[in-house]
């Protein structure tokens, strides 16, 4: 069997905050593969822990956390992991390609309201992280897609918000994932996000530098 280097670029979701940053200039990657190649994501930093400039710097390019919709909080803190709540694409309040993935939504536009969800996500939970504690790596990342029967891409829809927090957090922004299709969201949101991170005490982050 002979195998094939492809190398290919991400073409998803760039904000000019993200130009501006630098953090965008390596977008490639390269995958060895014995038939198709497989679906585009972009290539992690590699940072070996987020330290707090680090920190700072993912802060500068995320949104304010958002206020919740209803009665809950936006994200808690449980011992070393930090829930969040379900978050919609929205934009300084403003619901972002509200409708459903096929039927009006398209991939691409579900692709980026993931990648606006999870920016939210990532805020909520870095905000209630407590004076003590780290963020260390997002566990567990799920994606509620807002979708007619029979559509099945899912995961290529899922693939905005896993792109975004790579991109921000570098191999700490690889999380499990779950994509499940749904009937219906709140305010007919094509997509809802929300996150499983873990933290790590002040003192194990002094030990591991």
């Amino acid at each position: 069997m002979s195998w094939n280097v492809v190398v290919t670029e991400w073409s998803g979701c760039l904000s000019s905050a993200e130009v501006r940053a630098g953090l965008r200039s390596s977008w490639r990657w390269i995958a060895t593969t014995g038939s198709s190649p497989p679906r585009r994501t972009p290539g992690w930093t590699g940072w070996p822990l987020l330290s707090d400039v680090d920190l700072a710097e993912v802060r500068g390019l995320l949104p304010p956390p958002p206020p919740p919709q209803g009665g809950y909080v936006s994200a808690v803190v449980g011992g070393t992991l930090v829930m969040t709540a379900g978050m919609t694409p929205r934009v300084d309040g403003v619901l972002q390609h509200v409708g459903r993935l096929g039927a009006g939504v398209t991939i691409a536009q579900g692709r980026s309201a993931a990648a606006i969800a999870a920016e939210n996500a990532l805020s909520a939970a870095i905000s209630v992280v407590p004076p003590d504690q780290r963020l260390d790596r997002v566990l567990q990342l799920r994606v509620y897609v807002n979708a007619v029967p029979g559509f099945g891409e899912h995961s290529a829809v899922a693939d905005g918000a896993s792109a975004r927090l790579h991109e921000l957090l570098g191999e700490h922004g690889a999380a499990a994932r779950v994509a499940v299709g749904v009937a219906s969201l709140p305010k007919s949101a094509c997509v809802e996000v929300e996150l499983c991170c873990s933290l790590l005490g002040r003192d194990a982050v002094t030990r591991e530098e």
